[in-house]
Formats: C-alpha cells, sequence, structure tokens
C-alpha cells in the first residue's frame, strides 16, 4: 500500500534491520512484527529491481507459506552490503560521471570510518544518495520495485 505522499516505511539501507519504522506503528518494531507476511497473497519468492540500481534482490523464504518482512528486508539489506567486484565499477554502462558519483557515495558512507572504507564500495553506494526505502510496489514481470528516496 505504497503512498508516495505517506510512505508506510522507512529503512536507511546504509544501516541496520532493527532500524526499520513503520508508519502505522506508534512504537518500535519487534520481532513478531517482522514474522508477518510481506505481501498479499503470501509469495515463497520475491524478486526486487530499483531502476537506478544494476543488481536485483532475490528473497526465498524457507517458510511454505511465504516470504516474511523480515526475510524480506534482512534479503534487502543483505543485497546491499554486498562489495562490489572490479568489473561491476568498470563495466560499460558507466560514465566517468556516475563513477565519480558512486566513489562520492561512498566516501559520503564511510567518512572517518576507516574500518568501513577498507571494505571499499557496496552496492548500496549506486544508489547515489537513495539510500530510503519507503515501500515496495508490483513491478513488471511479477517482480516488486523498491521504493526510494534520497536521505
Amino acid at each position: 500500500r505504497y503512498n508516495s505522499a505517506h510512505p508506510p516505511m522507512y529503512l536507511d539501507l546504509r544501516s541496520v534491520l532493527k532500524s526499520v519504522r513503520f508508519r502505522e506503528l506508534q512504537r518500535n518494531v519487534n520481532e513478531w512484527d517482522l514474522t508477518r507476511f510481506a505481501c498479499e497473497p503470501p509469495q515463497a519468492r520475491m524478486r526486487l529491481y530499483h531502476t537506478h540500481w544494476p543488481w536485483v534482490v532475490d528473497v526465498v523464504t524457507h517458510n511454505p507459506a511465504g516470504v516474511t518482512l523480515g526475510e524480506l528486508l534482512d534479503g534487502i539489506l543483505q543485497s546491499m552490503q554486498t562489495p562490489i567486484s572490479h568489473a561491476d565499477y568498470w563495466n560499460n554502462e558507466m560514465d566517468e560521471r556516475t563513477r565519480e558519483e558512486v566513489a562520492a557515495a561512498w566516501a559520503e558512507r564511510t567518512v572517518g570510518n576507516p574500518e568501513e572504507q577498507r571494505h571499499g564500495v557496496r552496492r548500496v553506494d549506486y544508489l547515489i544518495g537513495r539510500t530510503i526505502l519507503e515501500g515496495i510496489v508490483r513491478g513488471k514481470d511479477g517482480m516488486w520495485e523498491m521504493k526510494l528516496r534520497r536521505v
């Protein structure tokens, strides 16, 4: 039930799962909340994308009833924290300006954190500042589009 004027959730994809907030809840999210199904009707597999991101996120549940919110959000966060390869950074689709924007996003994310700087660029840096997940909507070909905004 995504609505851009009143997004249903807030999760900084540079952060951790426990920082997620839902508009309808007037309290912190707990473990029980994360056991709820991610979509109606429940699905055993969800594939997510964003138009400014070259990868997809595949979330597959071990629960035959369907993917839970916890599994979905954890899968997204794990994918975002994946280090990129040399080929990802120097691919033919990216121009020098885009590489500079990705490098600037990495520098902003890791400022003052030498340990994180040693890990290098991660997939989340390719969002170039669009790191706030506000919801998901049904997209093309049975996939789900992540609705993101800038910090």
